[in-house]
């Protein structure tokens, strides 16, 4: 997968035809042994039937059962089409859970439209380096630094 470069559905298409093995079975693979953290959905009718995560893809507010999110580029795109739509940014905040004080990343999504209303939804994030973690101190001045300090010793 590697040597495929980006992440991409019609990489999908090529390990189904490959290996001959179903899409979904392809999906899956994919996800879970790419290089990139991302994260393929199996959509049926608009609802999410499952999710294939990259270990260290972020956690999903969407879970299966769950209607794909409005904002997402599956509603736009065409339905006839049987190739991957172009990857595009969405809001992460449809996808991805958030955690308190830390950034979502940005988020990018392809759909491929499959046959008998099912489709395959990729989601990509561009993750922050380690080293550019939230830093709790950055928005507080130096009095509000000071007091939390002080209060962890018990001042």
């Amino acid at each position: 997968l590697a040597r495929l470069g980006d992440p991409d559905l019609g990489q999908v298409l090529k390990l189904h035809e490959d290996f001959e093995v179903s899409k979904d079975a392809a999906a899956r693979a994919f996800a879970q042994y790419n290089d990139a953290p991302i994260a393929v959905a199996v959509v049926h009718e608009g609802i999410v039937q499952r999710v294939y995560r990259h270990p260290k893809f972020p956690k999903m507010s969407v879970q299966a059962k769950e209607k794909v999110p409005e904002g997402s580029r599956y509603w736009r795109s065409a339905k006839a089409s049987r190739n991957p739509t172009e990857l595009g940014e969405v809001v992460a905040g449809q996808w991805l859970e958030s955690e308190w004080g830390k950034r979502l990343p940005e988020l990018y999504e392809q759909i491929l439209r499959q046959q008998m209303g099912y489709a395959l939804v990729m989601l990509w994030p561009e993750l922050a380096d380690d080293d550019d973690e939230y830093d709790p101190d950055e928005n507080r001045n130096s009095k509000q630094r000071l007091a939390e300090r002080m209060s962890r010793r018990g001042f």
